[in-house]
Protein backbone atom coordinates (compact mmCIF):
# COMPACT_ATOMS: atom_id res chain seq x y z
CA UNK A 1 0.00 0.00 0.00
CA UNK A 2 1.40 3.39 -0.98
CA UNK A 3 2.26 5.68 1.91
CA UNK A 4 -0.15 8.64 1.80
CA UNK A 5 2.48 10.97 3.27
CA UNK A 6 5.01 10.40 0.48
CA UNK A 7 4.62 9.84 -3.23
CA UNK A 8 6.78 10.16 -6.30
CA UNK A 9 6.04 13.05 -8.61
CA UNK A 10 7.75 14.21 -11.79
CA UNK A 11 9.06 17.76 -11.91
CA UNK A 12 8.54 18.01 -15.67
CA UNK A 13 5.02 19.56 -15.44
CA UNK A 14 6.48 22.44 -13.40
CA UNK A 15 9.21 23.35 -15.87
CA UNK A 16 8.71 26.36 -18.10
CA UNK A 17 10.41 26.19 -21.47
CA UNK A 18 13.98 27.46 -21.34
CA UNK A 19 16.42 28.28 -24.13
CA UNK A 20 20.11 28.99 -23.52
CA UNK A 21 23.23 29.97 -25.42
CA UNK A 22 26.70 29.41 -24.01
CA UNK A 23 29.63 31.84 -24.08
CA UNK A 24 33.05 31.72 -22.45
CA UNK A 25 35.06 34.27 -20.49
CA UNK A 26 38.27 32.57 -21.66
CA UNK A 27 39.78 34.66 -24.44
CA UNK A 28 42.15 31.99 -25.80
CA UNK A 29 41.60 28.25 -25.31
CA UNK A 30 43.11 25.43 -27.33
CA UNK A 31 40.57 23.02 -25.81
CA UNK A 32 37.52 25.08 -26.79
CA UNK A 33 38.95 25.89 -30.22
CA UNK A 34 39.45 22.23 -31.09
CA UNK A 35 36.04 21.31 -29.67
CA UNK A 36 34.11 23.84 -31.77
CA UNK A 37 36.25 24.35 -34.87
CA UNK A 38 37.64 21.82 -37.30
CA UNK A 39 40.50 22.50 -39.69
CA UNK A 40 41.87 19.78 -41.96
CA UNK A 41 44.39 20.93 -44.55
CA UNK A 42 44.65 19.77 -48.14
CA UNK A 43 48.30 18.58 -48.49
CA UNK A 44 48.79 20.34 -51.85
CA UNK A 45 46.86 23.61 -51.63
CA UNK A 46 46.98 24.04 -47.81
CA UNK A 47 43.32 24.96 -47.70
CA UNK A 48 40.87 23.77 -45.08
CA UNK A 49 38.83 21.00 -46.72
CA UNK A 50 35.91 21.38 -44.28
CA UNK A 51 35.20 25.13 -44.09
CA UNK A 52 31.60 24.58 -42.98
CA UNK A 53 32.93 23.08 -39.75
CA UNK A 54 35.11 26.06 -38.87
CA UNK A 55 34.38 27.97 -35.71
CA UNK A 56 34.47 31.76 -35.52
CA UNK A 57 35.23 33.49 -32.22
CA UNK A 58 33.29 36.67 -31.52
CA UNK A 59 33.80 39.03 -28.59
CA UNK A 60 31.07 41.01 -26.86
CA UNK A 61 29.91 42.05 -23.38
CA UNK A 62 27.11 40.86 -21.05
CA UNK A 63 25.51 44.31 -21.33
CA UNK A 64 25.28 44.07 -25.12
CA UNK A 65 23.91 40.53 -24.97
CA UNK A 66 21.23 41.44 -22.47
CA UNK A 67 20.29 44.54 -24.47
CA UNK A 68 19.79 42.42 -27.61
CA UNK A 69 17.68 39.94 -25.63
CA UNK A 70 15.47 42.62 -24.09
CA UNK A 71 14.97 44.34 -27.43
CA UNK A 72 13.84 41.04 -28.94
CA UNK A 73 11.65 40.14 -25.95
CA UNK A 74 9.56 43.32 -26.36
CA UNK A 75 8.57 42.34 -29.90
CA UNK A 76 8.44 38.53 -29.76
CA UNK A 77 5.24 36.55 -30.08
CA UNK A 78 6.43 34.12 -27.38
CA UNK A 79 4.28 34.77 -24.27
CA UNK A 80 5.70 35.69 -20.88
CA UNK A 81 9.35 35.63 -21.92
CA UNK A 82 12.04 36.45 -19.32
CA UNK A 83 15.71 37.01 -20.25
CA UNK A 84 18.80 36.50 -18.11
CA UNK A 85 22.59 36.61 -18.39
CA UNK A 86 24.72 34.89 -15.75
CA UNK A 87 28.05 33.20 -15.06
CA UNK A 88 27.96 29.45 -14.54
CA UNK A 89 28.82 28.24 -11.03
CA UNK A 90 30.93 25.07 -11.05
CA UNK A 91 30.54 22.67 -8.18
CA UNK A 92 30.44 18.95 -7.39
CA UNK A 93 27.53 16.70 -8.37
CA UNK A 94 26.46 16.32 -4.74
CA UNK A 95 26.22 20.08 -4.26
CA UNK A 96 24.10 20.47 -7.41
CA UNK A 97 21.71 17.82 -6.11
CA UNK A 98 21.63 19.38 -2.65
CA UNK A 99 20.87 22.83 -4.05
CA UNK A 100 17.97 21.40 -6.05
CA UNK A 101 16.67 19.52 -3.01
CA UNK A 102 16.87 22.59 -0.77
CA UNK A 103 15.08 24.73 -3.34
CA UNK A 104 12.17 22.29 -3.64
CA UNK A 105 11.94 21.82 0.14
CA UNK A 106 11.73 25.56 0.79
CA UNK A 107 9.57 26.71 -2.10
CA UNK A 108 7.85 23.62 -3.48
CA UNK A 109 8.22 22.09 -6.97
CA UNK A 110 7.39 25.37 -8.71
CA UNK A 111 10.79 26.63 -7.51
CA UNK A 112 12.57 24.68 -10.23
CA UNK A 113 10.49 25.89 -13.14
CA UNK A 114 9.69 29.58 -13.03
CA UNK A 115 11.57 32.59 -14.37
CA UNK A 116 14.60 33.61 -12.32
CA UNK A 117 14.51 30.45 -10.19
CA UNK A 118 14.71 28.28 -13.32
CA UNK A 119 17.53 30.39 -14.73
CA UNK A 120 19.54 30.14 -11.50
CA UNK A 121 19.41 26.34 -11.59
CA UNK A 122 20.54 26.38 -15.22
CA UNK A 123 23.70 28.17 -14.08
CA UNK A 124 24.90 25.17 -12.04
CA UNK A 125 27.41 22.82 -13.64
CA UNK A 126 29.81 20.10 -12.54
CA UNK A 127 33.48 20.82 -11.87
CA UNK A 128 34.60 18.65 -14.79
CA UNK A 129 33.48 21.45 -17.13
CA UNK A 130 35.10 24.34 -15.28
CA UNK A 131 37.68 24.89 -18.05
CA UNK A 132 34.84 26.38 -20.14
CA UNK A 133 34.49 29.37 -17.75
CA UNK A 134 31.00 29.70 -19.15
CA UNK A 135 28.48 32.53 -19.28
CA UNK A 136 24.94 31.74 -20.38
CA UNK A 137 22.17 33.83 -21.85
CA UNK A 138 18.86 32.26 -20.88
CA UNK A 139 15.29 32.81 -22.07
CA UNK A 140 12.51 31.33 -19.95
CA UNK A 141 9.06 31.21 -21.55
CA UNK A 142 5.67 30.00 -20.42
CA UNK A 143 4.54 26.45 -21.12
CA UNK A 144 2.19 27.81 -23.78
CA UNK A 145 5.15 27.91 -26.16
CA UNK A 146 5.18 24.85 -28.49
CA UNK A 147 8.10 22.51 -27.81
CA UNK A 148 9.30 22.69 -31.41
CA UNK A 149 9.55 26.49 -31.39
CA UNK A 150 12.99 28.03 -30.98
CA UNK A 151 13.74 31.71 -30.47
CA UNK A 152 15.57 33.40 -33.32
CA UNK A 153 16.93 36.69 -32.10
CA UNK A 154 17.81 39.25 -34.80
CA UNK A 155 21.08 41.09 -34.19
CA UNK A 156 23.25 43.70 -35.84
CA UNK A 157 26.72 42.06 -35.83
CA UNK A 158 28.67 45.32 -36.01
CA UNK A 159 26.81 46.61 -32.95
CA UNK A 160 26.89 43.37 -30.93
CA UNK A 161 30.43 42.13 -31.64
CA UNK A 162 33.50 44.00 -30.41
CA UNK A 163 35.73 41.91 -32.69
CA UNK A 164 35.78 38.75 -34.81
CA UNK A 165 38.57 36.15 -34.87
CA UNK A 166 38.90 33.31 -37.36
CA UNK A 167 40.59 29.99 -36.59
CA UNK A 168 44.35 30.70 -36.26
CA UNK A 169 45.15 27.35 -37.89
CA UNK A 170 43.92 28.72 -41.22
CA UNK A 171 46.50 29.93 -43.71
CA UNK A 172 46.86 33.75 -43.82
CA UNK A 173 45.25 33.93 -47.28
CA UNK A 174 42.24 31.94 -45.96
CA UNK A 175 41.75 34.32 -43.05
CA UNK A 176 41.79 37.24 -45.48
CA UNK A 177 39.13 35.49 -47.55
CA UNK A 178 36.98 35.02 -44.43
CA UNK A 179 37.33 38.71 -43.55
CA UNK A 180 36.26 39.74 -47.04
CA UNK A 181 33.23 37.43 -46.80
CA UNK A 182 32.23 38.89 -43.42
CA UNK A 183 32.48 42.43 -44.78
CA UNK A 184 30.37 41.49 -47.80
CA UNK A 185 27.64 40.36 -45.36
CA UNK A 186 27.63 43.75 -43.66
CA UNK A 187 30.06 43.37 -40.76
CA UNK A 188 32.09 46.56 -40.40
CA UNK A 189 33.76 45.96 -37.04
CA UNK A 190 37.37 45.06 -36.21
CA UNK A 191 39.05 41.71 -36.77
CA UNK A 192 41.62 40.09 -34.51
CA UNK A 193 44.43 37.75 -35.58
CA UNK A 194 45.02 35.21 -32.82
CA UNK A 195 48.61 34.50 -31.80
CA UNK A 196 47.69 31.20 -30.15
CA UNK A 197 49.95 29.14 -32.42
CA UNK A 198 52.52 31.75 -33.42
CA UNK A 199 56.14 30.69 -33.14
CA UNK A 200 58.58 32.88 -31.22
CA UNK A 201 62.23 33.50 -32.09
CA UNK A 202 64.52 34.74 -29.32
CA UNK A 203 67.88 36.39 -29.86
CA UNK A 204 70.11 36.10 -26.79
CA UNK A 205 73.48 37.82 -26.69
CA UNK A 206 76.07 35.73 -24.87
CA UNK A 207 79.07 37.27 -23.09
CA UNK A 208 82.59 36.82 -24.47
CA UNK A 209 83.39 34.55 -21.55
CA UNK A 210 80.78 31.90 -20.90
CA UNK A 211 78.99 32.06 -17.56
CA UNK A 212 79.57 29.22 -15.12
CA UNK A 213 76.50 27.28 -16.24
CA UNK A 214 77.77 27.16 -19.84
CA UNK A 215 81.28 25.94 -19.08
CA UNK A 216 82.03 22.40 -20.22
CA UNK A 217 82.29 19.81 -17.48
CA UNK A 218 85.77 18.73 -18.58
CA UNK A 219 88.61 20.68 -20.09
CA UNK A 220 89.74 24.27 -19.74
CA UNK A 221 87.49 27.27 -20.06
CA UNK A 222 87.74 29.20 -23.33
Amino acid sequence: MEDEAYRQESLEPYLQHAFAQCWSRTEESDTLLRAYSRVSKDPYFHRNICPREEGVRVKTSPRKLLSALQKWATTTAMPGISCFVGAVQYTCREQVQQTLTNRIYRHGPHAVGRGRLRAELLLLKRLAFSHEDEVRIICVASRDVPEESFPRIPIEPTELFDEVTFDPRLAPFEREERKAAAKSLGYNGPFNDSELYHGTALIVKLPVRFPEWLKPRDGPSP
